[in-house]
C-alpha cells in the first residue's frame, strides 16, 4: 500500500509527505499524527480490556511495537 512520496516506506515522514492532499500543513499533520500516536501508545491496555488474550497481545506486539515504529511514535509524541 502506498503511504506517501516514498511509496510504502513505513515512516512518519513518508506519511506526512502527502499532508497537503488532505488540506493539512506539515505542522497540522504532525499534530494529528501525534494524536494518533498517543492513542496507539495505549493499544495493549485497550486490547486487554476488550478481551483479547495475553497470548494474542504478545503476538501482535511483534508487529505494532516493532522497534522502528515505536521509536517514531514516541518521538512524535515527545515533540508535542
Amino acid at each position: 500500500m502506498r503511504v506517501g512520496a516514498a511509496q510504502a516506506d513505513s515512516t512518519i515522514d513518508n506519511a506526512l509527505s502527502k499532508a497537503a492532499q488532505f488540506g493539512l500543513s506539515e505542522d497540522a499533520a504532525r499534530r494529528e499524527a501525534a494524536k494518533v500516536s498517543r492513542v496507539c501508545a495505549g493499544w495493549r491496555e485497550h486490547f486487554a480490556q476488550t478481551g483479547v488474550s495475553a497470548r494474542d497481545i504478545d503476538y501482535l506486539a511483534a508487529f505494532v511495537d516493532r522497534a522502528f515504529l515505536k521509536v517514531q511514535r514516541d518521538a512524535l509524541v515527545r515533540r508535542r
